[in-house]
């Protein structure tokens, strides 16, 4: 008891130091602020007794990759993908920009190189085809949907793709990114975003997944309630998310990335999980 004192005098010192330090530090007082959350919601043990909605996040949680970058690989070759992926990414861990900003920027690289609708149909067809599928996660996910569970696919990257994977395995929703294209099929922007804050800009609507799926539930005549809500992801981007809802549940992958070994190692979930669990024995 005193260890776990002392981990939250020291965890309030950094937050109040990093929130001094506002704007730059941002994502660092987001994180561990994050972090002193879920370690109170543990040590309580307040999960909830039924969840009756399960958020899913697509890009490296159901498919094994990021839909987003992979379309910026079929745009301007997986080096110069790289290099555009890790110039946003470390804009955001400095603060420069947030992650609404850090969308926005890779929808200008996708139109500056002429990316197409047709990229996102051929990514399409690899997720229907299950290439790129966590199939036992899935598979999961589907017994749970079975019992009655409405499942929402949900991604900051295309929308398009999440809605064909969403309609093939009968999903009550899909949230994600909207393009916008000409009648040539080449796109040309976006008319939403989603990210971790509600505003609009130049005729952009960035939003929450919470903002999306109040509306969806509102458009089906229902209430999202996010106190029997669970939602299960990979990473630090759903933290706005995952704090709002009863149950955050992380994958663990074979292979992680330094965020991820970064979100398990502060421990930014209430319970973790590997692509073989049996999410029925997690959520009732």
């Amino acid at each position: 008891m005193l260890v776990e004192k002392i981990k939250l005098n020291h965890l309030a010192k950094i937050l109040s130091e990093s929130h001094n330090r506002l704007p730059r530090n941002r994502m660092i007082f987001y994180i561990l602020s994050s972090s002193l959350i879920f370690l109170l919601r543990r040590k309580l043990k307040k999960y909830p007794m039924e969840i009756d909605n399960i958020i899913l996040d697509m890009d490296r949680t159901l498919l094994t990759t990021n839909m987003g970058k992979e379309a910026l690989i079929l745009c301007h070759g997986k080096e110069k993908a790289d290099y555009i992926e890790h110039s946003i990414m470390r804009k955001v861990a400095n603060g420069v920009i947030n992650m609404g900003d850090a969308m926005l920027m890779g929808i200008n690289h996708l139109v500056e190189g002429n990316f197409t609708i047709e990229g996102y149909n051929k990514l399409a067809e690899r997720c229907m085809k299950g290439e790129i599928i966590r199939e036992n996660l899935l598979n999961s996910v589907l017994k749970l949907q079975n019992k009655g569970k409405k499942i929402v696919l949900a991604t900051m990257s295309s929308q398009a793709v999440a809605l064909s994977l969403a309609n093939k395995y009968g999903f009550f929703g899909a949230i994600g990114t909207i393009e916008n294209y000409n009648d040539n099929g080449k796109m040309t922007g976006c008319s939403q975003i989603i990210c971790e804050e509600n505003k609009d800009i130049n005729g952009i609507k960035f939003r929450t997944k919470t903002y999306i799926l109040k509306e969806m539930f509102q458009e089906n005549n229902l209430v999202f309630d996010p106190r029997k809500t669970a939602v299960i992801t990979d990473d630090l981007t759903d933290l706005h998310i995952m704090r709002e809802v009863a149950m955050a549940i992380f994958l663990l992958v074979k292979e992680p990335t330094k965020i991820q070994k970064l979100c398990y190692r502060l421990k930014l979930f209430d319970q973790s999980i590997c692509e073989n669990c049996d999410l029925e024995k997690i959520i009732k």
